[in-house]
This record gives structure tokens, sequence and C-alpha cells, in this order.
């Protein structure tokens, strides 16, 4: 029988559609025109690995960075097969990632039912677009694969995640935590054959992974890698979680401009620890504000997000994750995110970019939280965005007109409390007014948002 396509319904996706794209250009356009400036200045100092293993130099570069092969490859081969430069192979391709991710963020709202629009002005924020201006870096095309990643996950189209995150793992380490809470994901909702593929591909990845990793120069401390990784961690909790810099030899060696002068104390390694080049470990100095920093970048990187998820956990983390059984997509984004999230105040230096690792729990699960418990609609969804988007750019604007540390980071602690508690009141309002005091006991009981 032939299928009978109803006119209205193709004009309406039609419709919709356009006005997706043109939403996504639009963000696109802004958030290029902010970060134009670092479009120009490349301004992180990892930025001379990826063009050195873009330009076929990847012996001379050390771990982890040598693993991240994915992303400098496709530059390079651009690079060859067209007559732009390697500037301008990264910005391509930065562009590229861009677009994708905002794509690919609008169609996993369309599945999963939340407001398409509101998704994508709460993603408008300064960690957009710093991850557009570091376009040496692999942050962007990773979130565009993860992007990917999590929408082929939530169609349940398995082997085109599987090989998403295939990418991801050559793009990135932090693919391993990905890998091992999806994992984890997929045993707690009984979908086994996304623990096997996930099992399956992580293994091929950390392969890959291993072997790009083997082409370049071992670590600057000439440590094991699971070494490399419990240190690194250790070191820059200390840094930005207690407000403790640590001293290595190694690292007065290779960084004399951050450690110029002395420690205030160190002891000796005694051999046999495996500890590589390792041979002194030492206090070098106490660094309150590094904790003001983390802080500032964990409440306001989000915007208000945080606070939503924070209040839906307390209102029940097992009705959550009871509900969330048979959307293991969203569940995935929650645990992934969440732990990126966290993680990211202790596995490098960039405490703000790190964190935004985190951005599938606040993106993805985050909104879907808010359809479910708050349905914003209305003068309340404006101001929300507005409270949001103050917390968001609050720093960026403070440091545009000039204020500087530490002042910069107290303000904007300041102004992020304040307006959590503008959130907090305005969705507890919602709560208490959206409640019925007609509802049987086991209505309370399964009700998703009490």
């Amino acid at each position: 029988m032939k299928k009978i396509v109803n006119p209205a319904h193709s004009k309406n996706a039609a419709s919709s559609m356009i006005r997706l794209l043109l939403w996504v250009l639009v963000m696109s356009a802004a958030v290029t025109a902010i970060s134009w400036p670092a479009f120009r200045h490349p301004f992180d100092v990892d930025s001379v690995h990826y063009i050195d293993m873009a330009e076929g130099r990847v012996h001379t570069v050390t771990k982890p960075f040598s693993g991240r092969i994915f992303h400098p490859l496709l530059a390079g081969t651009l690079a060859r097969l067209t007559r732009l430069s390697i500037h301008q192979c990264f910005v391509a391709l930065g562009i590229c990632a861009l677009v994708t991710l905002l794509v690919g963020m609008s169609y996993i709202a369309r599945t999963l039912g939340s407001q398409e629009l509101v998704v994508l002005a709460s993603m408008f924020t300064p960690l957009l677009a710093g991850l557009a201006g570091q376009y040496y870096l692999p942050d962007l095309l990773y979130a565009a694969l993860a992007a990917l990643f999590f929408l082929f996950m939530g169609r349940e189209r398995l082997w085109l995640a599987a090989a998403m995150l295939f990418l991801l793992y050559a793009t990135r380490e932090s693919a391993l935590l990905l890998g091992i809470t999806v994992a984890l994901v997929g045993a707690y909702t009984s979908r086994w054959r996304m623990v096997f593929a996930t099992v399956a591909v992580s293994c091929l990845g950390i392969m890959a992974s291993r072997w790009a990793s083997s082409l370049g120069q071992p670590n600057i401390h000439s440590v094991s890698d699971s070494a490399y990784l419990v240190g690194k961690v250790v070191y820059n909790f200390a840094k930005n979680v207690l407000g403790i810099k640590l001293w290595t030899n190694t690292l007065a060696a290779k960084m004399a401009g951050t450690f110029p002068e002395a420690p205030q104390w160190k002891v000796a390694i005694p051999n046999g620890l495996g500890l590589g080049g390792i041979h002194e470990v030492g206090l070098y100095a106490l660094a309150p504000e590094y904790p003001v920093k983390t802080l500032a970048a964990l409440l306001t990187t989000f915007g208000a997000l945080p606070l939503v998820l924070v209040m839906g956990l307390a209102r029940g983390a097992r009705s959550m994750l009871r509900r969330w059984k048979e959307q293991p997509m969203v569940l995935g984004a929650l645990v992934y995110g969440g732990a990126a999230f966290v993680l990211g105040t202790s596995v490098g230096a960039s405490v703000e970019r790190l964190v935004g690792y985190g951005w599938p729990a606040f993106w993805i699960a985050v909104p879907v939280l808010l359809q479910e418990c708050h349905r914003l609609e209305g003068p309340v969804l404006g101001r929300f965005l507005g409270y949001h988007a103050a917390i968001c750019w609050g720093p960026f604007i403070m440091e545009e007109v000039g204020v500087r540390q530490p002042a910069l980071m107290v303000g904007s602690v300041g102004l992020a409390l304040a307006l959590y508690v503008c959130v907090g009141v305005e969705l507890r309002r919602l709560g208490v007014a959206g409640q019925t005091d007609t509802a049987s006991p086991r209505d309370v009981i399964d009700r998703p948002c009490t």
C-alpha cells in the first residue's frame, strides 16, 4: 500500500528544520565572533604539541599529548589535500565541530522532548566560546563527537555510537571515563549488548591510543602511564582544591618559569620506587587563590544548571535513577557528566576548561529534569535564562571592564551565590505551586519531583 504523506506535517517538519538551522547558524556566528580574538591569537601553551603532530613531528611530542592523535591528524590531512595552512585547517575544523555540536544537541533535545531553544540558550556560555577559541586543542572536537555518541546511543544506533566512542579514544584519554560509565549504565539497565560493545571498543581505543603515544616521547617525569595519571591527580587536587602547590625536581627542570625558586621543603625519594626521573618531592608554596578559582569555575561554568541538578538529586536521587532506567542515554550523560565535572578540578591546570567536560550532565540530563519537574514557561522561563546568563557571563564581563584578580574571582563567587538564591526561590515557588493536596500516597511515591 502506498504511504500517504500529510502535506501539513511535511510543511511543519520543514519549517521546524529551517528554524533549527537558523538558530544554529546564529549561535555559531555569535560564538565565533566572541572567540575571534583567540582565533587570531592562540593562547593555550599546549597548542604547540598539536601543531607539531599536525605537521608530522609526533616523535617530538611527549605523553599524554602524543596519544591525542585524531584531531591533529585531521588537520594535517586537510592541509595536505588543500592549499590551506595548518592554522586555517584547525580553524575550519573548529567551526565544523561547533556546528556539529549544536546540531547534535538540537537533535538530542528533540529526541528527549526537551525544549530545543532552551537547550541552545543554556549552551550559549563563555565555555562554548572558549572551546571555539582554543581551536588547536581537541576539546571542541571531543565535545562534537561526544554529542554524536549520545545522539546515536539515544536512538539505539549501537554500532554508530561505538564508532564515535573509538574516535573519542583517539581524540583524548577522557574517553576512558566515558567508556567506564556507559558500561556501568548498560549493566544497571540490563542492556548487555551496550556493555559488550562499549568494553570491546574501549579495549581497541586504549590500544590505538597507546600505539599513538609510543610514537612520541615519554612524559616529563619518565614514569609509567598509570603512575603519571595518579601523580597528576594528586598534584592538581592539592593545588586546585587544597591550595597547596607541590614540587618535584622534574617539574622544576621542565617548567623553570613556574618554579623559579627553591621549594620551601623537600625530601629525597628512595631508589627502586619506579618513579622514573623523580628523585625529590616537596612543598613549593601555599596558594589559596587556586581553590577560590576552582569554586568560581564550579559555580559559573554552567550557570544555574548545577543548582537545578542538586535540587533534583536532593528531592530523590533514587527516584531519578528509577525514572531514567529506560533512558540509558540520559542516565549515561548524567553519570559521565557529573563525574567529569567533579574530576575536572583535579586532572589539570585549566580548571575552567576541564570542568567543562561535564557538559553532558547539564546540557542533556538537566533539561530533561527541568521538563519533568518545573515546566518553565513564559516570564518564569525568561527570568530563569536571565539568571543563568548572568551567572555564566558575569565573570567574563567583569574581566572585560577591567576587574582583576583576586577581586574577579571573589566577585564571581559572590554574584553566583546571590543569583543561585534567586533561582532556588523561583524553582521552589514553582514546585509548591505545582503540588496538589489530593494526591494519593501511591501518587506521591511515583511523582518525579516532590
